[in-house]
């Protein structure tokens, strides 16, 4: 299956809360990091953040445990989700819109656990998530 869009933002209401959501676990229980959509290969196809279909953890996976390593936590478990839940492929210019579509998901997703913590992937993202958090509703 290799569509180019995924659209998830046209209904919210219909989107389950825990689907793109992994919880977090032990010492990264109260941590959520956040990106900006799914990637081609990540775990929109594996089911699994950060791996690919093989078991296989990706490139950015293994960055990111490298920077969160030395805090003794990994991307298994810490929270992840992300800001839009719509497969856009290379076709950023659509990622505002879709993270705004996507917001009440993210809400419930938030609300669902008690995070102390959230890292934003990307300046991208951040700049988004401050444009909807200001905008149109309180954390």
């Amino acid at each position: 299956m290799n569509l180019q869009h995924e659209h998830s933002c046209k209904e919210p209401n219909k989107f389950p809360t825990n689907k793109l959501h992994q919880i977090s676990s032990g010492k990264g229980k109260i941590i959520l990091i956040i990106g900006g959509s799914p990637s081609e290969n990540g775990w929109r196809k594996s089911g699994k953040t950060f791996y690919d279909l093989n078991g296989k953890l990706l490139a950015s996976g293994k960055r990111l445990n490298q920077l969160l390593s030395s805090l003794g936590l990994s991307v298994e478990i810490c929270g992840f989700t992300e800001l839009a839940k719509c497969f856009i492929g290379k076709n950023r210019k659509i990622l505002s819109s879709c993270s705004k579509g996507c917001w009440p998901i993210f809400l419930k997703q938030l609300k669902s656990v008690n995070y102390k913590l959230i890292i934003l992937l990307g300046v991208q993202t951040l700049k988004i998530f401050n444009k909807l958090s200001i905008l149109q509703c309180s954390i």
